[in-house]
């Protein structure tokens, strides 16, 4: 019979391995991770498309003068967001 020690130790192993780091990341982006299948040692370096969309989007609506104050909210927002990326 197997020890919990033992099991501890392989489900650790398999949670480092198998398993991606998700902190920092949307669910839009993690969508996007897990449909264009990014394999787990590439999580960390890859970037995703939907949030350089998301913040071109909102660069344009600032550039073109129209609704500003809401284009600088979600600015901001998409900035916290990539920087904790």
């Amino acid at each position: 019979m197997i020890n919990h020690g033992r099991l501890i130790a392989l489900f650790a192993v398999f949670y480092y391995f198998f398993l991606p780091e998700m902190q920092g990341r949307s669910l839009e982006e993690l969508d996007e991770l897990f449909q264009n299948r990014v394999s787990v040692k590439d999580f960390p370096k890859y970037h995703c498309v939907s949030s350089e969309r998301a913040r071109e989007i909102a660069l344009k609506v600032t550039d073109d003068g129209q609704n500003e104050k809401e284009a600088v909210v979600v600015k901001e927002g998409i900035d916290r967001a990539s920087s904790r990326v």
